[in-house]
């Protein structure tokens, strides 16, 4: 990703005064810890261990994000969130491996203890159902309208529908319409998801229709 700025503020302390000065810095030998003793600094001049803020621009999205120097050295080209759409376009349906596959034909096979409702949160059909929720709301929050790391919330509980369908291992694909309705599903972020549920009582609690309503028209 491109750097937007050419040089960065940096405090500068005792332990890489030594670096700056041979780089040409014009540093005093005696440095007070306070007030800081701060300098404009060029960005290709910090150090590839620098845990000094930048910002960078994403190509894709264009929005502007702040990242360690450090992490920026050994990153992608984009930013994670425009790389995790992507990479989640490339292994959806078919395309994923393991597409279709349950049971004991599941790499992830752990002798059928594994819960139906986990079970169902990490197949394909969820996943698929997810990004199109994502997709209809245009990778948006519908409550704060960031993007960003998004949730999506069902608007009718998943808990509650898996028990009222008497869903089991062996027969949740028979209810594939009522389980991956995509106008039961809406997309928020993971701070506005949160505070949902908060408001319902916890994390863990079910916020119902009624509950999501208020909140989103509540400013």
């Amino acid at each position: 990703m491109p750097i937007v700025d050419k040089y960065v503020n940096m405090i500068i302390t005792d332990n890489i005064k030594n670096r700056y000065k041979e780089l040409g810095y014009n540093i005093p030998d005696r440095i007070k810890r306070k007030p800081h003793f701060r300098l404009d600094i060029l960005v290709k001049d910090l150090s590839l261990k620098s845990r000094q803020k930048i910002r960078v621009e994403c190509p894709i999205c264009r929005e502007i994000r702040k990242v360690f120097y450090y992490n920026y050295n050994r990153s992608s080209d984009i930013c994670t969130h425009c790389f995790g759409r992507i990479q989640g376009k490339k292994n959806i349906g078919e395309k994923n491996g393991q597409y279709g596959k349950c049971g004991k034909e599941s790499k992830q096979y752990k002798n059928g203890t594994t819960k139906i409702i986990e079970l169902i949160r990490k197949s394909v059909q969820y996943r698929e159902w997810r990004n199109a929720v994502y997709e209809r709301d245009n990778y948006t929050c519908t409550k704060c309208n960031k993007n960003g790391f998004l949730n999506c919330h069902h608007i009718e509980s998943f808990t509650v529908l898996v028990e009222s369908l008497n869903v089991d291992t062996t027969n949740w694909r028979k209810f594939y319409k009522e389980l991956f309705n995509i106008d039961n599903g809406i997309t928020l972020c993971k701070e506005c998801h949160a505070e949902l549920h908060i408001i319902c009582g916890g994390f863990k609690s079910i916020a119902d229709e009624k509950s999501l309503n208020k909140y989103l028209i509540d400013a």
